[in-house]
């Protein structure tokens, strides 16, 4: 089968550079589709709230959920704590040179798991895992995401104003 391709491309080098072309742009024109597509279902992140999948109780606004480092989706809500539980947790198994885990984080109304706790910068932040939460828009319609990237809202990147608010809130030891 490969030496048929070989000897194809060695007939037919400007038919085949043609063909790949031509392949390489429908693939490039795909991508593009796609993504507009996804940019078109993302809405204002203020929209939605998040909720707890086991009991529906309320956890936090869409809009106070950050990125760190692209991977960790935070709460910066400092009301949060009034809302979960946190428990110690052996973290031996995660391996961060920024982020360190430092328990886990449950619903206050059933104990459901949401998440995680981790310190980063020397503040301490709540990690929520978006499989265990409802995403309920403001008009009613809820969905459940089993990964961060196909929520229907946009998560910014925890900044500096950020880390200023939550300064101000928390006080200088930075702890919730």
């Amino acid at each position: 089968m490969l030496c048929l391709l070989h000897a194809y491309i060695g007939s037919n080098p400007d038919k085949f550079l043609e063909e790949l072309l031509k392949l390489q742009e429908e693939a490039t024109l795909d991508q593009k589709l796609s993504r507009l597509g996804r940019k078109r279902t993302t809405m204002r992140a203020g929209q939605f709230d998040l909720k707890c999948f086991r009991c529906g109780a309320f956890v936090c606004m869409s809009d106070s959920v950050k990125k760190i480092k692209d991977v960790h989706h935070v709460v910066v809500d400092e009301p949060l704590k009034e809302r979960v539980i946190c428990s110690d947790k052996d973290t031996r198994d995660f391996k961060d040179d920024d982020v360190q885990l430092c328990g886990k984080i449950s619903c206050k109304e059933c104990g459901g798991n949401l998440g995680v706790s981790c310190i980063y910068k020397s503040l301490e932040f709540r990690v929520l895992k978006i499989e265990n939460c409802l995403v309920v828009h403001v008009k009613g319609r809820q969905t459940t995401c089993k990964q961060w990237m196909k929520v229907p809202f946009v998560v910014e990147a925890l900044g500096t104003e950020d880390f200023k608010k939550i300064i101000k809130n928390r006080g200088e030891n930075g702890q919730m």
